[in-house]
């Protein structure tokens, strides 16, 4: 189980059958979100149900054992999933593939979805280790961040979020390494580069903001930059114009009702609430979603025992310290960039998903900050070298052998939570 992995899996079948942008319909008097998915799916999935957010159910090996022979029946039905029909095929692509060679070959539902979660681990992996090879001094941050918990499961769920994450790397280790270099970003790593923000930025819109990273490097030609960044800014705008004008629905909630409108009109009444909502948020569900961001699996009910958190904070601290020189280059603007993300996310959740006037925002968590991670190495590197000891050293290994305690951790905290 992993969030929203069943939309998901559905916005995947979307892509394998060919329909790369969802659609948006009016049912009675409720626009809805969604398409055309195969009814299997919805089959497969119905003996885990009243899993999620109770930690006290587990797995019946009986429904279990039935559901194993749940096939491909060739019959779609049109199905609102409105937080994922609005996000781009890209990253969808390695589920959908395991998707289309499931049916093609008769595989049942649930072996296909373990062969898409695969596919999504691979190319996942694939571009996270592109990452590692080119990142400089900014490895080890970068390997740290891609071998938590929650991004280890982002990578191997049927989602978007574990390739954005991984391209989210890829970008940020084309544009490290020029500056601890010393040098211009060649045409290559800013083509690279680029093409990893306009991917990242297209899958959510606070992300489009990392779009500005492109101005803090330095380039053979200023010029290219500057086109570079027009061209990638212009084709997320267009894309997310295209996708608020087609397919966006207002989000159902069954214990509220969102209005956006209503929710900007009371902002612009209350101007204070601008700042008073992030700090109560950040205040009341800090904790919350520093724990997520390391690591709260399943449907956010799976715990790892608390004092792998602070050990994972502390390595994080050291991984920083491994990236560190004395003199960043651009530290302020990138600190800046982060800041304008996180407090996108929790605007556009405030806006889109929160009940009107409401002082805290709902529907925050952890791992979309993970992000926001994966690019505090631009903030930490420059052009200075660091000095070579025992002591580099050891901080290496320590961050190296983490992901060892990881994956005991997590197979002990899996195992205990479904079985």
């Amino acid at each position: 189980m992993a969030p929203d992995e069943l939309n998901h899996a559905k916005r995947a079948d979307m892509v394998g059958a060919g329909h790369l942008l969802g659609e948006r319909r009016t049912v009675g008097q409720t626009v809805q979100a969604g398409g055309p998915v195969e009814e299997s799916l919805n089959a497969a999935e119905a003996p885990f149900r009243g899993i999620e957010f109770h930690p006290e159910v587990k797995v019946d090996p009986l429904a279990n054992a039935k559901d194993q022979g749940v096939g491909w029946i060739p019959t779609k039905d049109w199905e609102p999933f409105e937080n994922t029909a609005i996000y781009p095929p890209a990253f969808y692509l390695p589920a959908a593939i395991g998707i289309d060679f499931g049916k093609f070959f008769g595989v049942t539902v649930l072996s296909t979805l373990s062969l898409a979660r695969a596919l999504c681990a691979l190319g996942s992996i694939a571009v996270g280790y592109a990452a590692l090879r080119i990142a400089g001094r900014a490895g080890p941050l970068l390997f740290f961040a891609l071998t938590l918990p929650m991004t280890l499961m982002l990578f191997s769920a049927v989602t978007q979020d574990g390739l954005m994450l991984a391209t989210t790397a890829l970008g940020c280790a084309f544009l490290s390494k020029p500056i601890e270099d010393g040098r211009e970003l060649t045409r290559k790593e800013l083509i690279g580069a680029s093409a990893c923000l306009l991917l990242v930025g297209m899958a959510k819109p606070p992300y489009v903001l990392f779009t500005l990273l492109l101005l803090l490097v330095k380039t053979e030609r200023p010029a290219l930059k500057w086109q570079a960044f027009g061209g990638v800014l212009g084709l997320q705008l267009v894309w997310h114009a295209v996708v608020t004008a087609l397919i966006q629905a207002p989000i159902v909630r069954p214990d509220a009702k969102p209005d956006m409108a209503g929710q900007i009109h009371f902002l612009m009444s209350h101007p204070a609430a601008l700042i008073s909502v992030p700090v109560q948020t950040g205040i009341h569900a800090g904790p919350e979603y520093s724990a997520q961001m390391i690591g709260v699996l399943g449907w956010l009910d799976t715990l790892l025992p608390k004092p792998y958190y602070v050990a994972a904070y502390v390595l994080l601290v050291v991984g920083c310290c491994l990236t560190w020189t004395s003199k960043p280059t651009h530290w302020a603007w990138v600190l800046v960039i982060m800041g304008a993300v996180k407090l996108a996310i929790f605007g556009a959740l405030y806006l889109s998903y929160t009940p009107v006037g409401a002082a805290q925002v709902d529907g925050v968590q952890g791992r979309y900050f993970l992000p926001v991670l994966l690019v505090l190495p631009l903030m930490l590197v420059s052009a200075k070298a660091a000095t070579p000891s025992r002591v580099r050293t050891l901080a290496t290994a320590a961050v190296l052998l983490f992901p060892v305690v990881s994956l005991f951790l997590t197979e002990r905290a899996l195992t205990t939570r479904y079985y």
